[in-house]
């Protein structure tokens, strides 16, 4: 839910982040600041950082003519023909 976000992720965090929704919809005007004080502490907490992974992911072309493709004789040549 909050991948790439400003805020960790981590059940903790999720917890302080609905209790301070919570308090900012049940705290009266003036006291509304202080619903925002845990974002603020919990936003300066950057957690781990992990590397992206050298992948290397690659769409295959399935060269197959549509009305071959859905025929059950031709099953054989089109499993043929896109994976091998």
């Amino acid at each position: 839910m909050f991948i790439d976000s400003f805020l960790p992720t981590g059940k903790v965090y999720f917890a302080v982040i609905l209790a301070s929704v919570f308090m900012f919809i049940k705290l009266n005007k003036k006291l509304k600041v202080l619903a925002i004080i845990p974002l603020i502490i919990i936003a300066q907490d950057r957690g781990l950082y992990i590397d992206n992974p050298n992948l290397k992911i690659s769409m295959p072309q399935l060269n197959v003519k549509q009305d071959q493709k859905w025929m059950k004789s031709n099953l054989s040549n089109v499993i043929e023909k896109t994976l091998f």
